[in-house]
């Protein structure tokens, strides 16, 4: 077996050590993913990508596996949101942080969005003067 295919197996084995470490500790993780429609449909789609992906590094196009992996990523990233939602953590006293109760007054929302405002015309540009620079031909 190549290091690709040793690769790609103890990433599955992995995956699976953390569902049984949760069922484990009593959060039954199994059960939230088998009872949500959108989770099977992102996992599935990880699942189909895999062979995808050993095709593009067995021909060494890295930047097609580099596609595939982040599509891979923001898929099961996307599965645990999914089950998780409104909650982002979940407290040990029982309490839970959700998308409601953490957020942020308006007020800093707006100061927020000027400071990134400001951050976007202040580097974008220096960012693009840097490429052409560095990208034009000698």
């Amino acid at each position: 077996m190549n290091v690709h295919t040793v690769s790609q197996i103890a990433t599955i084995v992995a995956g699976g050590l953390v569902f049984l470490a949760a069922e484990w500790n009593g959060l039954s993780l199994i059960s939230a993913y088998l009872h949500n429609p959108l989770t099977w449909l992102c996992m599935g789609l990880v699942t189909l990508l895999i062979p995808l992906l050993s095709r593009t590094l067995k021909t060494g196009n890295i930047w097609s596996g580099r596609a595939i992996v982040g599509m891979q990523v923001a898929l099961i990233l996307s599965a645990w949101a999914t089950v998780q939602y409104p909650t982002f953590i979940s407290l040990a006293d029982g309490t839970n942080l959700t998308i409601f109760n953490t957020q942020s007054p308006p007020a800093t929302f707006r100061q927020m969005t000027i400071a990134l405002a400001i951050g976007i015309a202040l580097i974008f540009p220096a960012l693009f003067y840097l490429y052409r620079v560095f990208k034009t031909a000698a």
